[in-house]
């Protein structure tokens, strides 16, 4: 289920992606900051609906003091990286911060077997490596000119961007440490620190919310939907993260860019150049290879544990029996 869940979890963040890009192309002028206020406000409405009653005990009674520390760090690197991404966007052409964003998946692995001692297979450190391969050589290869030149030194941009796959990962590996928090406590209190953090930029910039009085039902539609994929999105990881390792789940990672590739062509009408083409080829290549893997080998080696499992359960039932006395 675990796989299940993280691949869930690449889609809605794909299809995330696709419902942001409209509704920005529908409402020009709302800035990266209005978007987030936005998305966070259906985001809470959405979660304080289907908790219903049941809010403070999914948000608050579920959650164990001593160890609210990953909590607190998850929410501040969440929060964080979602401004970075946004803020860098404005001068940082999208195929540097796509290479710098996609070494997240090996910082992870380096971070949970550091932090978490989890056993990292050589497998699972190759199909990243080959994933993170298409990034920089095939995908995203058009760099984008005529960026805006920011008005403080543009060195202090590239580090934010450089410290963005760590805070990513990070936070990645302390949701391995809530295993016994309820699933919808990640995106509960994510969706308010964005929301805090929005606010404290609108005003200040005097963006205001005048913004959202220009909104049709249509705009509104994608309104909730940006919302409803920002809760399921980090409910479906926190979900796979509660149930399976860290390090292994990376690999899964390159299936946003599969689905973007997908969505890209059928709803935007977007045509990749041959080397992309060939590059998404490759990695739908690579998670064949993933599945036959897991179909022929990982299933067996798991079947073959669990029998021995079972007839070491039945030896000990059978000498147990045999010492008790008549």
């Amino acid at each position: 289920m675990a796989i299940f869940y993280f691949a869930m979890f690449c889609l809605l963040r794909s299809i995330t992606y696709v419902v942001v890009d409209t509704l920005y192309e529908r409402q020009p002028d709302m800035s990266p900051w209005q978007m987030f206020f936005m998305r966070s406000c259906m985001g809470i409405a959405i979660m304080t609906l289907h908790m219903n009653r049941n809010v403070k005990k999914e948000t608050w009674d579920s959650i164990e003091c001593r160890k609210s520390g990953p909590l607190v760090f998850k929410t501040f690197t969440g929060v964080s990286t979602n401004l970075i991404q946004y803020s860098v966007t404005k001068f940082i052409p999208a195929t540097i911060i796509s290479i710098v964003a996609n070494l997240a998946p090996i910082i992870v692995v380096i971070l949970a077997f550091l932090i978490l001692k989890e056993t990292v297979r050589k497998f699972d450190v190759l199909m990243i490596l080959l994933g993170d391969l298409y990034h920089h050589l095939g995908g995203d290869e058009a760099a984008e000119s005529g960026k805006a030149t920011p008005t403080f030194p543009s060195w202090i941009l590239y580090i934010m961007l450089f410290f963005n796959p760590f805070l990513s990962a990070g936070g990645t590996v302390s949701m391995r440490k809530m295993a016994k928090f309820s699933d919808s406590v990640v995106s509960w209190y994510l969706q308010w620190g964005t929301l805090i953090c929005s606010i404290a930029l609108i005003l200040p910039l005097g963006q205001g919310f005048a913004i959202f009085g220009n909104f049709d039902i249509w705009d509104w539609l994608l309104a909730f939907a940006t919302g409803f994929t920002s809760v399921y999105s980090e409910t479906m990881r926190f979900k796979a993260l509660k149930l399976h390792k860290a390090a292994a789940l990376q690999k899964l990672i390159p299936l946003t860019t599969l689905f973007q590739w997908v969505f890209d062509i059928s709803i935007f009408g977007i045509h990749y150049s041959w080397i992309q083409d060939a590059g998404l080829a490759y990695l739908m290549l690579i998670y064949i290879l993933q599945g036959l893997k897991y179909a022929f080998i990982d299933s067996k080696k798991k079947a073959k544990m669990l029998a021995e499992h079972d007839l070491k359960k039945s030896m000990l039932r059978t000498t147990s029996s045999a010492r008790q006395p008549p």
